[in-house]
């Protein structure tokens, strides 16, 4: 009997239901999430340039998924698949098999507090060679107060090498273990390293005999202090860390050279294993070492893109993405050194243990910034190891976009342009053209038909990072990445440079007055300026800009010269248009190029308009850059927040912005009739400072009513411009 659709609550046959799409459950689209982002999450698995590339270490075959052509199409997951981290022990294995009583010694004298003399001596004996690149001295701090100085001397081989002795090495070094890690209690153990101390091989089973395993004091004495016995694990660690970063030096870095591994370990070292250093310092050099080369490079190869187009390009180069694929492919997620040592959980390697691991190619999960980072910390490591060629070298050997040589600027006269250009403005620069066309150029604002200073403000932005991180590099003392990224914001950021543009002037008797007149006309750099509209429109915009620059300038040279602070909140004030700062990068990139990429040329530039003046002070007299951003939330326990309203005048041609500042429910400062959004918040940061050093946080997080910051009555914070 044929079905009554009607009564079946559906106007569709039996046979035409049962054909039909069925809805997918919520369990089941689940299913297909989890599948999906499993095929994501291998693709680290299934990349083979790391295994095939002729200068990496061949861990296992695996089909190619995509090339470097291709790839750039699609993102990354944030989470990898990659290679597990390269074990040296493992690959010792294989050489024991075919040299089963081969020895190498090598003596580790272990100084505690600095001291030259109270030394422990320990022999460590080894079944491979160890290099001097690896043999550097090793500085380990056990706690605050106790440094522990390493030096390991030497490499030879050791002759009549018999089961005897090895059997009785490994007794005394179970000795010496055992006074780290109770485990190691038992005499028989196949360590892979061997220690014994050094007195003569004679007297070594006499001492073993005379030894009570058991007894803690007894492995005190042997080892020499209960500190230096903390030091063996810490050796065994530091030996397999240094022992990748040799591996990688001499496969896929060999064509460097470079002089030590001292700077490719903590490049490859994350912070997660807590080590003493990590890529991060080199990461930021790295960064700016990388737009310049690839800045360098598109505007030579492209002399007919805008700097739309040049920056476009630039960022698809040096993104993360493009980095993270360009270390898979050539194999370099295996040596990135990600392990913590855990002296409680620690383990010295043995012969058993790593013969098992050698059969089973582990895989481990990581994230694709990490070996972006890393890529762009061995472009630095390799900048402080041997320069601006070496680094070039290994970007090359890590992007095959970079050239395998260093780009050559060319810079042809033109005489038809020399009338354009005043001579007052190569006397400001410090710098006299080959080729006036590209001061011309420099100077052209892109409201004129043709071409404008855009092409080289692109080429100066990179030129100056260059130029900062390489004072950076040179500072006698060691700075943190987050230090150099502020010190570096701050004298590259666009208030600083347009109020450097503004003092290359020739109006010094004007600098007297707080006033411009109106028959007054300054001459300066930003006067050369070529706009493509209304020279009186621009003039007057100028003269507003004078003026702000005349009420500041004091404040600002006394902040950036004597200050303990440093001026953000008057060089804000200053809210210059933004061809003034570009004016100076655009000088920089025509300098650059007319001396055919001399790099001094433009250093002594930004050091004839006070740039680097005042980067050296900073670093010198540790002036605090801090911003008052930055300082609201560290008091403020990151509980601050900005809130910016913007608000068009009477006329609705301007507009003014002001910001208020709360910690919850709780408003601590407001800002009000400020030129621009990035004022609005210095000012109302700067008088919640003020607020939360007077009051204590936990008092405003408690208060339930809203403050009336608003209210003349308290002019700490009410701050009305």
């Amino acid at each position: 009997m044929a079905s009554d659709p009607v009564a079946m609550g559906t106007d569709q046959p039996m046979e035409e239901r049962r054909h039909a799409p069925q809805p997918v459950s919520r369990s089941a689209r689940r299913r297909r999430r989890r599948k999906l982002q499993q095929r994501f999450l291998s693709i680290g698995d299934r990349i083979s340039g790391a295994q095939n590339h002729s200068n990496a270490v061949a861990i296992e075959n695996q089909p190619l998924l995509y090339t470097s052509t291709n790839a750039s199409d699609g993102a990354l997951p944030s989470m990898l698949t990659v290679s597990e981290q390269i074990d040296p022990w493992v690959e010792w294995t294989a050489h024991r098999s075919a040299y089963p009583m081969r020895l190498y010694g090598t003596k580790v004298r272990i100084h505690v507090n600095g001291s030259p003399t109270a030394a422990a001596v320990v022999n460590m004996y080894t079944p491979m060679y160890l290099s001097a690149l690896v043999l550097a001295p090793l500085d380990i701090g056990l706690d605050t107060e106790t440094p522990v100085k390493m030096s390991l001397n030497g490499c030879r081989k050791i002759s009549r090498v018999t089961l005897d002795r090895i059997n009785a090495l490994r007794k005394i070094t179970s000795v010496y273990l055992s006074a780290t890690v109770p485990k190691y209690m038992q005499q028989e153990k196949d360590y892979m390293i061997l220690l014994r101390p050094d007195q003569p091989h004679d007297k070594l089973r006499t001492w073993l005999d005379r030894t009570d395993v058991g007894s803690d004091k007894r492995c005190m004495n042997i080892v020499g202090e209960s500190i230096p016995s903390l030091c063996i694990p810490i050796l065994f660690h530091t030996l397999q860390m240094r022992l990748v970063a040799e591996r990688l030096c001499n496969t896929v870095l060999q064509n460097v050279g470079f002089s030590s591994i001292g700077h490719v370990l903590p490049a490859i070292t994350t912070p997660y294993t807590r080590s003493q250093t990590n890529y991060q310092r080199y990461e930021f050099f790295g960064d700016a070492i990388l737009k310049y080369i690839v800045s360098c490079q598109l505007f030579v190869e492209h002399p007919d893109w805008s700097e739309g187009d040049l920056s476009q390009r630039r960022d698809e180069l040096v993104s993360n993405s493009r980095l993270t694929r360009a270390g898979l492919e050539i194999g370099l997620d295996a040596f990135i050194l990600d392990h913590r040592v855990n002296l409680r959980n620690w383990s010295a390697p043995t012969w058993s243990r790593k013969y098992r691991s050698n059969r089973c190619a582990g895989r481990r999960k990581m994230t694709a910034k990490v070996l972006a980072d890393v890529v762009e910390a061995l472009i630095g490591a390799a900048y402080i190891d041997g320069g601006l060629p070496r680094a070039h070298a290994v970007a090359q050997v890590l992007l095959p976009e970079i050239p395998s040589q260093e780009i050559r600027f060319q810079s042809n006269s033109r005489a038809e342009v020399s009338n354009l250009v005043h001579q007052d403005v190569q006397t400001w620069l410090g710098y006299n053209f080959k080729n006036p066309s590209l001061l011309v150029e420099a100077l052209t604002h892109p409201s004129c038909a043709g071409k404008s200073y855009q092409r080289l403000e692109f080429l100066g932005d990179a030129i100056l990072d260059m130029i900062i991180i390489s004072k950076l590099a040179r500072h006698p003392g060691e700075m943190a990445q987050g230090e150099m990224s502020m010190i570096k914001h701050a004298v590259s950021n666009r208030n600083i440079l347009a109020f450097l543009c503004l003092e290359l002037s020739s109006w010094d008797t004007l600098l007297k007055t707080t006033t411009v007149e109106a028959e007054i006309k300054p001459s300066g750099l930003w006067s050369f300026m070529r706009f493509g509209g209304s020279p009186l429109e621009q003039e007057g915009s100028q003269r507003v800009v004078l003026r702000r620059y005349l009420g500041l300038r004091e404040e600002i040279v006394f902040g950036l010269q004597k200050a303990e602070e440093y001026p953000w909140q008057a060089l804000i004030k200053l809210n210059a248009d933004k061809y003034f700062a570009d004016l100076i990068e655009s000088a920089l990139g025509a300098i650059f190029v007319d001396s055919r990429g001399d790099l001094t040329a433009c250093e002594m530039f930004l050091e004839r308009i006070g740039l680097l003046g005042c980067l050296d002070r900073i670093m010198r007299d540790g002036v605090d850059i801090a911003h008052p951003k930055n300082v609201v939330q560290r008091l403020s326990r990151a509980l601050a927040k900005f809130d910016v309203e913007r608000t068009l005048t009477a006329e609705g041609s301007d507009a003014t912005y002001g910001c208020t500042v709360s910690i919850g429910d709780v408003s601590i400062a407001v800002a009000r009739a400020c030129l621009c959004h990035e004022e609005a918040e210095v000012e109302a940061a700067v008088a919640a400072i003020r607020r939360l050093k007077q009051t204590p946080l936990d008092a405003l997080v408690a208060t339930n009513t809203k403050n009336d910051v608003n209210s003349a009555v308290n002019p700490l914070w009410n701050n009305t411009l």
